[in-house]
């Protein structure tokens, strides 16, 4: 795959670009901002079309490149693997002494977004949740810890793996709590998506998660469009 650099020279600066052909194809016309310039790029058969909404320039170009050989080969899992660690106070806690469930959530979404955003190397938001149990509970005293990974890659959204241990800090046991699959979409620094470069699964589990978060993302969609009908 590759992308296109828009070099714009105005006043004597020069602006360079990265615009996605992905969409621009008969005259559909994408719109990018950047300080102090506004321009348009659309794609009719081989040829460009761009205008700028400036005061003036004086060059304007496009040449193709290639991607690098980084974004091509993706990441590894490991590269972008998240561990908190964080003790429960009477105040994050119920009554009954045990971790309040909003709290473990917050505490999954902080974890999960930090494996992806080391990972696409951008912002990235929280666009949705799967389904969260509450195994055992997390008492007060005890060490709250976890695990985030990211499962798999689909272009502009990622799926992330959180799972969660109590650990007593007596005994050193540890328990598994809770386990959530999270998907994270990156943007760039206008707010807009950003395709995020490909993870790469490198043991057993990872290439185990990787095929399951296909048919997880295919199951979501599919949920998704029966709830628009």
């Amino acid at each position: 795959m590759s992308i296109f650099l828009l070099e714009t020279r105005t006043w004597g600066l020069r602006l360079k670009t990265r615009v996605p052909p992905q969409g621009l194809s008969g005259w559909a016309v994408e719109e990018y901002d950047a300080p102090s310039l506004r321009f348009a790029a659309a794609k009719h058969g081989e040829g460009f079309c761009v205008s700028a909404q400036v005061w003036a320039f004086a060059l304007t170009q496009f040449k193709e490149i290639p991607m690098s050989a980084d974004v091509k080969s993706g990441k590894p899992v490991r590269a972008s693997q998240a561990e908190m660690t964080e003790i429960v106070l009477p105040n994050d806690a119920n009554p009954l002494g045990n971790i309040l469930g909003g709290k473990v959530m917050h505490l999954v979404d902080l974890c999960g977004a930090i494996a992806a955003h080391r990972h696409s190397g951008s912002y990235a938001v929280t666009a949705s949740i799967d389904h969260m149990d509450f195994r055992n509970p997390i008492r007060v005293g005890d060490l709250v810890l976890l695990k985030a990974s990211v499962n798999r890659v689909f272009r502009t959204s990622m799926e992330v793996g959180v799972k969660v241990f109590s650990e007593n800090i007596l005994t050193g046991q540890r328990q598994h709590t809770s386990s959530a699959y999270l998907t994270f979409v990156a943007l760039d620094e206008f707010g807009q998506r950003k395709e995020i470069i490909p993870v790469l699964p490198e043991t057993e589990d990872e290439q185990r998660r990787f095929e399951e978060a296909g048919v997880r993302r295919a199951y979501r969609l599919d949920q998704r469009q029966r709830k628009a009908q």
